[in-house]
């Protein structure tokens, strides 16, 4: 099975030394760990600004291009769309590159993601107090590798996949506050104060009017 260093380039994160000196507009945006969202989105409308400070030998985003971070218990990763494009990755970000030619970046993205991935990753880091994937471990990574149409196709039913499970969570979330509204209102009566325990009628149970007029009593 080949690795990962045989189908991308490999780039480690820009270095931050010093205080941030964030600007408003113009600068250059950086990426940081905490704007890998999820579903290996990246949060570009909240990417920092900062002072141009890197040159021309930094990082710089793709479309195409994975990020994954190196540190940590667990290692988010991002796919670079068009609006990430020069965006500079920062440590412990990695930058990985795949070869168009051989490998997706939506496909790799969506294997080092999935779950089982992430366990073979945990196993290779090295470090007790805060576990770091070193750059040779991630080059090593084994990469199955199905022809480039087929990559493509799997990605974009991962991304279906992802779609529909985020559709499910919003309609259980609905679904919940629905039946707790419920809960509340069944307390209360149409005015709104709680019904008197004596006014209280057991379910299908009959109204005095279901058996007709009264007759006063013969003495």
């Amino acid at each position: 099975m080949p690795i990962l260093a045989d189908l991308s380039e490999i780039r480690v994160g820009a270095s931050l030394r010093g205080r941030l000196e964030a600007v408003a507009a113009g600068g250059e945006r950086v990426v940081h760990a905490k704007d890998l969202g999820p579903d290996c989105d990246i949060d570009t409308d909240r990417l920092t600004r900062i002072m141009d400070r890197f040159g021309e030998t930094a990082p710089r985003l793709r479309p195409g291009d994975v990020l994954l971070q190196s540190r940590g218990v667990s290692y988010p990763v991002g796919l670079a769309t068009e609006d990430a494009s020069g965006a500079v990755p920062v440590s412990p970000l990695c930058l990985i590159r795949p070869d168009s030619t051989q490998l997706d970046g939506a496909f790799l993205a969506l294997f080092l993601a999935h779950p089982r991935t992430q366990l073979r990753l945990r196993a290779q880091a090295a470090g007790t107090h805060v576990p770091e994937l070193t750059r040779e471990a991630i080059a090593n990574i084994e990469i199955p590798l199905p022809p480039l149409v087929r990559q493509r196709e799997i990605a974009a039913m991962g991304q279906m996949m992802r779609r529909e499970r985020e559709l499910y969570q919003r309609l259980s979330a609905a679904q919940d506050s629905l039946l707790f509204g419920l809960i509340e209102r069944s307390a209360k009566a149409p005015g709104g104060a709680p019904t008197p325990p004596g006014e209280r009628r057991a379910a299908g149970a009959p109204t005095p009017a279901a058996f007709g007029p009264t007759s006063p009593a013969k003495g």
